[in-house]
């Protein structure tokens, strides 16, 4: 709306004021609300979004009641703050507790690893994610990986799956237990073969010898001798409190960088807005699974478009009116708009291979870039969400009305 007002360039208004490491404070990445900026791909994500949408070519061109909008935003979950429990004891009296993250990778003797978490799988494929991290740092394949996840008899601890923190807080821990798991399954390896642990690896599921690679052997063989030789069972674990982990850090992760640009056609006659065309870009850090990260970004821009133009309560003093998923007005596949990626990796210094959150923030900037887009093709703002065909009306008759007394 500034940008509009001033008659700059709503793309170089935003290239000035995105933020970067060392934004807020020279020698300092820490934000206002002690987020800290370790790495941001935010200009790439802009670059990418602008080539990819047509924006150039499209903004103020696309012809009458057709226009295209763009929306940023940051999000920067990964919480690591201690979270508090009250443990009461006997009277009714209460001590203040500092739980830990804690995972444990079982190694078994028939080559298959069981990965314990306290974290909850809620659709959002964290199991999986988990398995792969716990692969990768073990050597071995996804599929030699058994994930047992929130089950509080025999998991550990976890503080649960909210504020994207899983990723990257939980990701962390399943590594270092499996990397404690393979400095135990090195040295008895070493053992058995007198040779020493620095000079043996796991990779591909092999055991072998740096530099030899006649002397590869698969994992299941390696665990076989190991168990001849009374060596297991074999358990990493790793326990940590995030602000201790990350002594040198803050209490959040580098923040997720999100922009998306919106292509929309509104009627003048009914006022109804329809959304043509998604164009996104997330730099999430690396994506540990890609094909995931695009589903979730999908959902968030289902979400997006829904909470801009069609989803909201109706309320009759106090009492809901349209208190079903029928009524409430979610965006459906029919409804979906077409959407388009403009791919950006990065690595952040703080994640598990250097992931950043990755989801809820995607649903941020749909709703500013569809009113933006309405604004191109209409040249009005609307400014309440959802948009609903009688405020753009409205907000086109009062336009009308000021254009005629202009004239």
């Amino acid at each position: 709306m500034m940008a509009a007002e001033l008659g700059l360039d709503p793309i170089e208004v935003h290239r000035k004021n995105l933020i970067h490491p060392g934004y807020f404070r020279k020698g300092h990445e820490m934000t206002p609300w002690d987020t800290e900026i370790a790495s941001t791909h935010f200009v790439e994500c802009l670059d990418g979004v602008v080539q990819k949408s047509g924006w150039k070519e499209k903004r103020g061109k696309m012809g009458p009641y057709r226009g295209i909008g763009l929306g940023v935003a940051t999000f920067g979950g990964a919480t690591t703050g201690k979270i508090d429990s009250i443990n009461f004891q006997a009277g009714g009296s209460g001590n203040i507790t500092h739980n830990p993250i804690m995972a444990i990778t079982k190694v078994n003797a028939d080559g298959r690893v069981t990965l314990l978490t306290g974290e909850s799988d809620l659709g959002q494929g964290s199991n999986s994610t988990m398995a792969q991290i716990a692969a990768e740092e073990l050597g071995v394949s996804q599929d030699d990986i058994t994930v047992i996840a929130a089950d509080t008899a025999l998991t550990p601890f976890d503080h649960g799956s909210f504020g994207s923190r899983v990723t990257v807080n939980v990701g962390h821990v399943v590594r270092e237990a499996a990397a404690d798991a393979k400095r135990q399954l090195l040295k008895a390896i070493a053992e058995l073969s007198e040779v020493g642990e620095e000079e043996i690896d796991i990779k591909g599921g092999q055991v072998y010898v740096k530099g030899r690679s006649e002397s590869a052997m698969p994992f299941s063989e390696a665990l076989k001798k190991i168990q001849r030789a009374d060596k297991l069972p074999i358990a990493g674990t790793f326990r940590y409190y995030p602000p201790e982990y990350f002594s040198h850090l803050p209490a959040v992760s580098s923040p997720a960088c999100y922009v998306q640009a919106a292509e929309v056609e509104v009627d003048p006659e009914t006022g109804k807005v329809k959304v043509l065309r998604m164009t996104y870009a997330e730099d999430c850090g690396t994506k540990i699974n890609p094909i995931r990260v695009e589903g979730q970004m999908e959902g968030c821009l289902q979400m997006g478009v829904g909470s801009a133009i069609s989803e909201g309560y109706i309320l009759d003093e106090g009492q809901q009116l349209n208190a079903s998923f029928l009524h409430y007005g979610f965006v459906t596949s029919v409804d979906m708009p077409e959407i388009a990626s403009a791919d950006v990796e990065g690595m952040d210094p703080r994640g598990p291979y250097g992931a950043k959150e990755a989801g809820e923030g995607g649903t941020c900037p749909a709703p500013p870039a569809i009113i933006d887009a309405i604004y191109d093709a209409t040249g009005v703002w609307i400014k309440q969400l959802s948009v609903t065909s009688e405020s753009v009306l409205k907000a086109l008759e009062e336009k009308r009305s000021k254009d005629k007394k202009g004239k």
